[in-house]
């Protein structure tokens, strides 16, 4: 007669499924949460950036105004697309009588499917002008993660423009965005 042994060593195929479906379980939730750590860590970083080129561009027109009107000389500034000579065109450059003021250097970025270097911000600017005092809008979009184009950033500000006795107008010849009504495209100082 055969004795059976009850002290084996090993696993049942029961605790063995038991400890699989745990341990799936498990790695499934850790995947889920790192990605959602990725995406919180891409958003919060995609934001902390076009709050920065909205800034940049906020206080780029403000100086640059200013500037203008301590040498009293007239004045356009708009926000549009500048080509350098032998230069890609940058996308979104304040412009003050068709010379770019500044060119912030643009994040650009490859389009997964086709390649293409892209901007990875498109930036819209608007002014309105009540007397002396200028008020602006800066639009920040995002054209790379989101196709569609949301807002990404909306940055707003205002400046006084000190002992000014000059004609200061938002020109109306230019269209509004939604985002920013009453607001237009292209700030005009005549110096008086």
């Amino acid at each position: 007669m055969r004795r059976i042994n009850r002290n084996k060593r090993g696993f049942t195929l029961v605790e063995m499924m038991l400890s699989l479906a745990i341990i799936t379980i498990v790695f499934g939730l850790t995947t889920a949460l790192m990605v959602s750590i990725s995406d919180s860590f891409t958003m919060t970083y995609n934001l902390n950036d076009a709050s920065d080129y909205a800034v940049l561009y906020g206080y780029g027109i403000e100086n640059s105004v200013l500037a203008q009107v301590a040498k009293k000389e007239s004045t356009t500034w708009q926000v549009t697309t500048y080509t350098p000579e032998g230069g890609d065109a940058q996308n979104s450059v304040l412009m003050c009588n068709d010379e770019p003021v500044f060119l912030p250097h643009q994040m650009k970025t490859k389009e997964v499917n086709t390649g293409n270097t892209v901007d990875k911000w498109i930036i819209k600017m608007f002014f309105k002008t009540d007397g002396a005092m200028v008020k602006y809008v800066v639009l920040v979009y995002d054209n790379y993660c989101n196709p569609t184009k949301p807002l990404m950033y909306k940055y707003e500000g205002s400046f006084w423009i000190p002992h000014s006795t000059a004609n200061i107008a938002a020109d109306t010849g230019s269209g509004t965005d939604a985002l920013a009504p009453g607001y237009y495209s292209k700030l005009v100082y005549n110096a008086g």
